[in-house]
């Protein structure tokens, strides 16, 4: 679930997991509030960092 933007990196979007994991991804023509399939490249303790962004459904 896309949040908005990251407030550590303002080119990067922010989003939640289905477990509610912090997720900060880049993508395009993505908006608040829409589900989408990001590909996780990083993980750190408390947050995960991705890339892709394509809409489900």
């Amino acid at each position: 679930l896309v949040d908005g933007p990251s407030k550590q990196n303002p080119e990067m979007l922010s989003g939640r997991t289905r477990s509610n994991r912090l997720v900060n991804f880049k993508a395009d023509n993505v908006n608040k509030g829409e589900i989408v399939d990001v590909e996780i490249i990083r993980a750190g303790p408390f947050w995960l960092e991705g890339r892709g962004g394509k809409e489900l459904g």
